[in-house]
């Protein structure tokens, strides 16, 4: 199968936007379904879909890592993790909930650092 970008039909006149197809194989299995997209310039993008634990995962890869970069959508929340990605965080419907969480962590490891003085 062939896909655009989604511009070339929604702003025609818009210069940025790179007009090569792009193609893409679909593979399914019973437990699995695979993605392979090769752009224009020869490069892949892959992604897996699986359920694993009562979650739906997508597993994207591309050319520049080894390991994927990992959403797994829950019944509350999505996570979004990779082995080999310095830095990730968790990525929540409620993100501003997870960054006040996150501070108010930091701010009792802190205190409990100082009690223990």
């Amino acid at each position: 199968m062939e896909m655009f970008d989604w511009r070339v039909t929604g702003d025609p006149q818009d210069e940025k936007v790179d007009r090569r197809p792009w193609s893409v194989d679909f593979k399914t299995t019973q437990d699995r379904i695979d993605i392979t997209a090769i752009c224009p310039d020869g490069t892949k993008r892959e992604i897996w879909v699986e359920i694993d634990d009562g979650r739906l995962v997508v597993h994207g890869y591309d050319p520049g890592h080894e390991e994927p970069v990992n959403l797994r959508i829950t019944k509350t929340g999505i996570l979004v993790d990779s082995d080999d990605r310095e830095g990730e965080k968790p990525l929540n419907y409620d993100t501003d909930r997870y960054e006040k969480m996150e501070t108010f962590v930091v701010q009792m490891v802190r205190q409990a650092k100082e009690l223990v003085r």
